[in-house]
């Protein structure tokens, strides 16, 4: 019986040695630290929760498809409040607590700003993936875009605004941050050099929400369309605010528009506005249909120019790290730069040495509820 035990015991044991061996052949999973921050709540909620999803849903893919082998990464995401002595905060959680990888920056200009100057001390890199003000990647070498910046936004809007729709006279609103007067002062330069008059200009404050004295000036001086630069909450007020005046006016506004959010608070009185965007629902490739299925079917709203930006800067970012030797975080830089074939749900991303994107400016109409593409204009077409 007992030399029985010690044969039992030893097979046991070796079965146990065999064992261990096999699970120590097995790759080990690293975990990939990405951070995320936006305003998740407050006025701009609606976009940085969009932004939040289309980040989620591409982490979610990549580890569901096991897209970089041997790699699982962990979106970290944190509310920026739409504050940017709040993003400065969050941006440094990120940094010294979370020990993530690399960023997303799914907000705003302002916000972003006061972000990434953290990130660039600390040697991470990144991708903003809507802040469209130009001194975001002026901030350093590890920080990247993946949407066209704001002067390149407001030329095209002159441009199709003058050259294609052939309106020579214009009114024009825009929010008094970063990106409103940058929009609209590159709107102006080209309005202008296209022979275009500025009818008037007006400035609002984010908190504003009665816009009549506006609407008075609109009314009084003659003009061939509104241009409206700001977000979708406030220009859905302006828009019903306008047509309740029995302004009739084209209106054509900046891609802050661009959100199913703009068509339910704004009902039908948004019926027939254009925006600029990078994003076309239209678009019969299959990878952008079946993003905007599957954006759907997870959260049971439509995906829209901040979630498909933020979608594709999140998968730039995951094929950066299986592109690259090594999961450093300077290294994901160089990958990163290196960039000039990706292709996105907004198109292919090719990086500038000023780790911009040369990116194509389209044009979308609402008809029914429904953002209907229009035409487009690329960076060639712009002077």
């Amino acid at each position: 019986m007992l030399k029985r035990a010690s044969l039992g015991m030893l097979v046991f044991i070796g079965l146990a040695l065999v064992s261990a061996c096999g699970s120590a052949s097995q790759p080990q999973s690293e975990t990939i630290k990405i951070g995320f921050f936006g305003p998740l709540t407050g006025a701009s909620a609606s976009d940085g929760n969009n932004a939040m999803h289309a980040a989620k849903l591409a982490v979610d893919q990549a580890n569901a498809n096991q897209t970089v082998p041997g790699k699982t990464f962990e979106l970290v995401v944190y509310d920026d409040q739409l504050e940017p002595n709040q993003a400065i905060t969050v941006a440094q959680k990120l940094v010294t607590e979370d020990k993530v990888r690399a960023v997303i920056g799914g907000s705003y200009s302002s916000t972003t700003r006061a972000a990434a100057p953290i990130f660039q001390q600390a040697g991470i890199p990144m991708l903003a993936a809507y802040a469209t003000h130009p001194e975001v990647t002026k901030t350093g070498s590890m920080i990247f875009r993946v949407i066209y910046i704001t002067t390149v936004q407001g030329k095209a809007l002159a441009q199709y605004a003058t050259t294609k729709l052939n309106y020579r006279n214009f009114h024009v609103l825009n929010i008094n941050n970063d990106y409103g007067r940058s929009v609209t002062e590159a709107f102006t330069k080209t309005a202008i050099a296209n022979q275009s008059t500025i009818v008037s200009t007006s400035e609002y404050a984010s908190d504003t929400s009665d816009f009549s004295s506006q609407i008075a000036t609109i009314k009084s001086k003659p003009a061939d369309a509104l241009v409206l630069i700001g977000y979708y909450a406030q220009s859905a007020d302006i828009i019903k605010q306008v047509r309740q005046a029995g302004i009739t006016l084209p209106i054509i506004g900046s891609d802050g528009l661009d959100s199913p959010s703009l068509v339910k608070l704004g009902g039908s009185d948004v019926e027939g506005v254009i925006l600029a965007t990078d994003f076309s629902r239209n678009d019969p490739r299959a990878m952008v249909q079946n993003f905007i299925r599957e954006f759907r079917n997870a959260y049971n709203i439509d995906p829209d120019v901040v979630a498909s930006s933020t979608y594709d800067a999140t998968n730039l970012l995951i094929d950066a790290f299986k592109r690259s030797p090594n999961s450093s975080s300077s290294t994901i830089r160089d990958t990163l730069a290196a960039t000039q074939t990706f292709e996105g749900v907004t198109g292919v991303i090719a990086f500038t040495p000023e780790r911009e994107v040369n990116k194509t400016v389209l044009f979308v109409q609402i008809e029914r509820g429904d953002f209907i593409f229009l035409d487009k204009l690329d960076p060639s077409q712009l002077r």
